[in-house]
């Protein structure tokens, strides 16, 4: 891990501050992405959800390997999301497809290293049983809805879903508790997985 140090001096008491190299790169590459690209963040978001949203922007399009403006289309935040950030299907072959759920939390502090939170992780897995149960009705806002559809009607047609939960953050993987959640989710480990994909892995 590259580290730099923050020095800070004060009357009596010298501060040091270690902090991750990955991380500040990630967080200079995010604002960047806001500063750059204003038409995909609107006049409604703060400065603090622009800065969520363009993380799970650069997220996405480095797990998949894809342009940033790609990655637009797949985003899935905001009201009534379930706990998705965003969602990407792959075409299906041989009467199977891949659905990967991105859920995202991006910490402005980067000289703290945060697990993964376990209740993020508990709403995005009753978030996998209602989507891919096509008996369970949900409100959904606009962008996430004829995802769900989609997968729905694929699954009416014999096609059988593999899940893939990213979870994205600038911090580390989930703790104890957190896993503790996974193991307990009753899924099948042929089905779902969970992976954890932070500032290290996209530098």
């Amino acid at each position: 891990m590259f580290i730099v140090y923050d020095i800070s001096i004060k009357p009596n008491r010298l501060r040091v501050k270690i902090v991750d190299l990955h991380k500040q790169i990630v967080d200079q590459r995010v604002r960047r992405i806001v500063e750059d690209n204003q038409e995909w963040f609107g006049h409604h978001l703060d400065d603090e959800r622009k800065i969520s949203k363009a993380f799970v922007l650069l997220g996405v399009s480095s797990y998949l390997k894809i342009d940033i403006s790609e990655a637009t289309e797949l985003l899935t935040e905001g009201a009534n999301d379930a706990g998705v950030d965003a969602l990407h299907i792959s075409d299906a072959d041989n009467f199977e497809f891949t659905v990967t759920i991105f859920q995202a939390k991006y910490r402005r502090k980067l000289t703290t290293d945060a697990h993964f939170p376990e209740n993020a992780l508990v709403r995005v897995i009753g978030s996998i049983r209602s989507i891919f149960d096509p008996s369970k009705e949900m409100t959904l806002n606009e962008a996430l809805k004829p995802k769900v559809a989609e997968i729905r009607s694929l699954m009416s047609e014999g096609y059988i879903p593999f899940i893939k939960c990213v979870c994205l953050s600038n911090g580390v993987a989930w703790n104890t508790q957190g896993q503790e959640q996974i193991d307990n989710s009753g899924f099948s480990r042929d089905q779902v997985v969970f992976e954890h994909y932070n500032h290290d892995t996209i530098v």
